[in-house]
């Protein structure tokens, strides 16, 4: 009787949210849009107010964003707050995109005419919102996430080395105002 007792309590104990358990700390790995792979530390803040945490993460990837072939890195933080009822969270934080690509102009716009290659590079930064949910076995966390970066792309760029106005960029991410994030994760609660 004993054994079942202590099997049952065993059981309740791995199967409830990381949120009642006692770790203070998770790392997470990220697969998601628009950073392929990211990495994540969150740090409980029940001492400044019960469900909240605090964020920080970094990731990069290479994917096509408007028909361009684009390289993408950037860091994000902020601050969790988890519903009750185990409804999942929500975020709001800081969000910095770095942006690379290349592309051929088909049509003659400003100082960049047609067929010239136009190198642009550029940030999103804004504030960031997302929803999640995750559950946990034990000290393994898995979820998912979704959110949004506001706010429109900074370029710069250039045409044979020569810089030409941002305005005459119209390919790729100086096209997008604001960015949609999205992912699955698994980590690892301690």
């Amino acid at each position: 009787m004993k054994k079942t007792i202590n099997l049952l309590l065993a059981t309740i104990i791995l199967a409830l949210p990381v949120s009642t358990q006692a770790f203070e700390n998770n790392v997470k790995l990220n697969a998601g849009l628009p950073r392929l792979t990211s990495f994540e530390y969150e740090r409980k803040l029940n001492n400044v107010l019960p469900n909240l945490s605090a964020f920080v993460n970094y990731g990069s990837g290479e994917l096509d964003l408007d028909s361009q072939k684009t390289t993408i890195n950037g860091l994000g933080f902020g601050a969790r707050y988890r519903l009750p009822l185990g409804l999942g969270y929500i975020g709001l934080g800081y969000g910095t995109l770095n942006v690379d690509y290349a592309y051929v102009q088909t049509i003659a716009k400003g100082e960049i005419s047609q067929g010239e290659k136009v190198d642009v590079s550029g940030k999103f930064s804004g504030l960031m919102i997302e929803y999640g949910t995750d559950f946990s076995i034990g000290p393994v966390i898995i979820g998912g996430s979704a959110g949004y970066i506001m706010g429109s792309p900074d370029i710069s760029a250039k045409v044979n080395g020569t810089a030409v106005p941002s305005k005459d960029v119209n390919s790729g991410a100086a096209t997008i105002d604001g960015m949609i994030q999205a992912g699955v994760y698994v980590g690892y609660a301690f």
